[in-house]
This record gives C-alpha cells, structure tokens and sequence, in this order.
C-alpha cells in the first residue's frame, strides 16, 4: 500500500518547481527597521530610478522598504509620492531612502509613519557620514538594484530610527515625459491656468474653489488639518507668494496625469489631472 502513496502527492512540473524554490529562497529585503524603540515590519520594497528631465532631481534612487506592498507607481513624481500619502493616512509603515548614486555616505529618508499630531507632515532626515556611511554595497543594473542601508540606534538623534537593512528589487523608471512646455506657451497651457486659479482662490479665501481646483490627495490632507479656519487665513497668505511664484516659471514638463511648474532649482508647483482637469497637487 505505501508503493502507491507518492500517488496523492501534487504534481509540478520540474521548471516551475525550480521557480518556485528560487522565488522562496529570494527576500526581496532583509534586516530590520526599529523607531522610538518599536519594530517595523521590513518584508517590500518598491525602487525607482529618476532620469531627472526637469533638472532638480538631486537624489534620483528612490527606494522604499515597507511593512506593506506599495502599488505600482508609488514612488513616481517630483512632489508628494503615494507611498507618503497612504503612510498620512496610516495605510502603512516604512522608510522612504532618496539618494544620490554619485554620493553613498549620505541618504535623505523620509519616515513612513503617520504623526502623532494631525496636519503634521512625515518625519524626514538626512542620515550617514564619510565616516559612517548609510549607503553601502549599490549597484545599479538595467532593471534591478540591491542595496544597504544602516543607521545604529541610540545616541543625540532628531528621530530614534534604526536599521539594517539589504534590499535587492526590480527597478522601475519614471513614467516618459508626455510635454516639455517652454516661453510664451506656458501661460497658455492647462497646466498654468489651473495653478493660477488655484492661487487666486486661496489668496481670496474662496474655500469652495480651493476644494474644487485642488487633487484628491491634497483635499484628503487639508480634511485632517486641526482647524480649517484658520488655514484659510493662512492659506491667503499662501496664495499670495504663489502668485509671485507663477510669474517666474520658465518650463513645464508633463508626465501622463503629472506636471511640474520649475521655478528654479529648488523650487516648483506639482499638477495632477483627474478626470480630464488639472488640479493643484500631487
């Protein structure tokens, strides 16, 4: 009778066998994250390399470990990602690490953690020396990246993180620019005109306006903000300084349903197009 039990074990082919041993065997992250002396569950990881096309992008390797699998596209734009906006709404936790492949001893790295304090942005910090770097063991393939990040707990911190961690993942690319819009064409272009009335809703304090000309995400992070109230007043001010601002944007650069207005190097208004408009926001 035992002759016959391998008869009742599942069958699979020998290929997909080898597949599935190999994708068993294969953590996409190992090591560990701890904050405020608490851990974090390290177990996806989504990368993404920017080809810098608006010209600044100055930490182009995007690479977010989390204790949730992020969707695709999750770390594409210049603004506010997905990945920070599902952590705001406490969707899930996890490091977002920003860094230059041309400087290794150094990361940005923003905390994926939802605050304490509604209307409180995300946690960011800018981590590792010459001496101790935070970046190690980077290599860059045409579809793939592996990586390790370290920072030891303890000690003067601004934020108690810690980790360990060696990540090895698929690499994505920011989506194809769609427009490159320059001189007299920007402030003819969807994409101005939905910021400036956006700027000129908020510098009047028309609140319906703002909601209305504003992207889903934005609006969801504005509904959380203590006292609403007294943002509108503030925002007047805002509204302001970005009317100043929209006078000096010299480029538009569209990707698909996302576009920058460049200002200068370190500054920009992000666009996002829902349902065939442009809203302010990412």
């Amino acid at each position: 009778m035992h002759r016959y039990a391998r008869l009742f074990v599942p069958w699979i082919p020998t290929a997909l066998a080898i597949v599935v041993s190999a994708a068993a065997a294969a953590a996409p992250v190992e090591g560990s994250i701890t904050l405020k002396s608490k851990p974090i569950p390290a177990a996806h990881v989504l990368a993404k390399l920017h080809d810098n096309a608006e010209g600044v992008v100055t930490r182009p390797l995007l690479v977010a470990v989390t204790d949730r699998p992020l969707p695709p596209g999750a770390l594409d734009g210049i603004g506010e990602t997905v990945a920070s906006q599902l952590a705001l709404a406490g969707k899930l936790r996890g490091l977002l690490f920003r860094i230059d492949p041309a400087r290794l001893d150094e990361a940005a790295v923003i905390v994926l953690d939802m605050p304490d304090v509604a209307g409180r942005n995300l946690s960011s910090l800018v981590v590792g020396t010459k001496e101790q770097p935070a970046v190690t063991r980077l290599k860059i393939g045409a579809d793939r990246v592996s990586v390790a990040f370290a920072r030891p707990t303890g000690g003067a911190q601004a934020v108690d993180l810690g980790f360990a961690l060696k990540v090895e993942a698929p690499l994505t690319r920011e989506p194809p620019v769609t427009a490159d819009i320059g001189g007299p064409a920007i402030r003819s272009s969807p994409h101005y005109k939905a910021a400036l009335a956006y700027a000129e809703a908020m510098k009047k304090g028309d609140v319906a306006a703002q909601s209305r000309l504003t992207s889903r995400a934005m609006n969801e992070r504005m509904v959380s903000l203590p006292s609403p109230a007294d943002m509108t007043e503030r925002l007047k001010g805002v509204g302001a300084t970005m009317l100043a601002q929209l006078a000096k944007v010299h480029r538009i650069v569209e990707r698909g349903p996302r576009a920058a207005l460049l200002i200068d190097q370190r500054a920009w208004i992000t666009m996002a197009k829902e349902n065939g408009e442009w809203k302010s926001g990412d």
